[in-house]
């Protein structure tokens, strides 16, 4: 009887033990995920014209008091940007704007901005997740205003 007990309990710790297996196995398979939005084109500007599109194209340095980040995108999930202020090294959230548009053209701005050094971060509407730009990183974008 011990000997049959032994036996249970043995083929109970293999059976376990290749749960355990199994189950590691699956979590470190690459999980595919597909992208709901892809950031096409993304320009820094002093405004949008009557044809949706970027009025001047800041590269490093903004010189206007209104700034907007202008974006072609492919995708149907709303976006949102969060902008960030910089006081000395940190990043202070300062604002979060649903980014607006039409046929995949969105963008969001800060009117009378404070020079200094700014970043937007884009994220999901829905989750608040990053939206993943090139390497597989978040989308960041940064840019100093001056006067």
């Amino acid at each position: 009887m011990n000997m049959l007990i032994l036996n249970v309990n043995a083929f109970r710790l293999k059976f376990a033990g290749a749960i355990v297996f199994l189950c590691m196995s699956l979590l470190a398979l690459p999980i595919t995920v597909q992208a709901e939005v892809t950031i096409l084109q993304a320009v820094w500007t002093n405004g949008i014209n009557d044809k949706n599109q970027p009025r001047t194209d800041f590269k490093n340095i903004a010189t206007s008091s209104s700034l907007y980040l202008w974006m072609n995108i492919k995708g149907k999930d709303s976006i949102v940007h969060k902008w960030y202020r910089y006081l000395g090294s940190r990043a202070y959230l300062d604002n979060v704007k649903t980014a607006e548009g039409t046929n995949q053209v969105v963008w969001s701005s800060k009117q009378k901005i404070q020079p200094g050094w700014w970043r937007v971060n884009v994220v999901y509407a829905k989750n608040n997740r990053p939206v993943m730009c090139n390497n597989n990183r978040p989308c960041v974008y940064k840019i100093r205003v001056v006067k």
